[in-house]
């Protein structure tokens, strides 16, 4: 009964908007933190809003955990519960002293709880975790380009302009500042003058580090975030068909109740009711 009570209380939606509503106190208790003034004069409260934020997260933590009784090992399967356990616990650490900054940095950590409370971050997060390997794939696609292009800069262009071409080091940050299209025409105009064909060099690059680069990383995580989507979906589904069966099992309970209560008067009604029958139609 207890497992089925909170499930239906972790599942509701006021309950993720009040736990989304902590953690944006939690955000602004420790932003006003780092006014002295406000500090000096109302301190007091803003500890007594504190230990409100890490009470509501513990009242959390045990409803999510009271959902998934007697199997407790279930919480920590989710890795969100895992992060939200995580900063919870180093939350109610007893910090003082010289660690006493360490203990508002962690107090800031509380403002990334908005990734698993919200459910489109989650998606974002989890699609950007999913597009990781294909991300370093490009990554090194776009070193070895790059390589290419700064030792071809610095054949072509350190003699002209030795501060952006003068080394391989210079040749890649000229690269970079081209690529995020950083005042890369002023680039070119140092050069254009003894290199009439160096816009073909800028050009170039500017497509495939660019315009081809780019529109990977986006295709990339566009598609690992419908995938993420489904997923987060699925999981939705899966909880929905939790609570059915949640609700199931307790309907069966109160039935169960029910005809242990009212099993024997209804046996003893329906036999007189019978005897009662037979006496009437029995002749006379």
């Amino acid at each position: 009964m207890i497992s089925a009570y909170c499930q239906r209380v972790v599942a509701a939606k006021s309950f993720e908007k009040i736990i989304i509503a902590f953690i944006l106190l939690s955000a602004l208790l420790v932003g006003l933190e780092t006014s002295p003034d406000l500090v000096a004069n109302y301190g007091n409260w803003l500890q007594l809003g504190n230990i409100l934020v890490i009470s509501c997260f513990a009242i959390e933590a045990a409803l999510k955990l009271g959902s998934v009784a007697p199997r407790f090992s279930m919480y920590f399967h989710n890795g969100w519960n895992v992060f939200d356990f995580s900063i919870l616990v180093f939350s109610l650490l007893p910090i003082s002293g010289q660690y006493v900054m360490v203990a508002r940095l962690l107090r800031v950590l509380r403002t990334l709880r908005l990734i698993s409370a919200w459910p489109r971050m989650r998606v974002l997060v989890g699609a950007l975790i999913q597009s990781l390997s294909s991300i370093f794939s490009i990554l090194f696609l776009f070193s070895i380009l790059a390589y290419i292009y700064a030792v071809m800069g610095y054949f072509l262009f350190s003699h002209i302009d030795p501060k952006h071409w003068g080394s391989l080091g210079l040749a890649l940050l000229s690269l970079f500042k081209i690529v995020t299209l950083e005042n890369w025409s002023g680039l070119l105009g140092y050069v254009s003058g003894a290199q009439p064909y160096a816009w073909l060099y800028f050009v170039s690059f500017i497509v495939l580090g660019t315009f081809v680069i780019v529109n990977l990383f986006i295709a990339v995580m566009l598609s690992n975030m419908e995938n993420a989507e489904r997923a987060e979906h699925d999981d939705a589904e899966k909880r929905s068909f939790a609570e059915l069966s949640a609700d199931i099992r307790d309907l069966k309970i109160l039935v169960q109740k029910l005809e242990s209560k009212m099993g024997e008067p209804m046996e003893k009604n329906i036999m007189s009711a019978a005897r009662e029958r037979a006496a009437n139609s029995a002749p006379s």
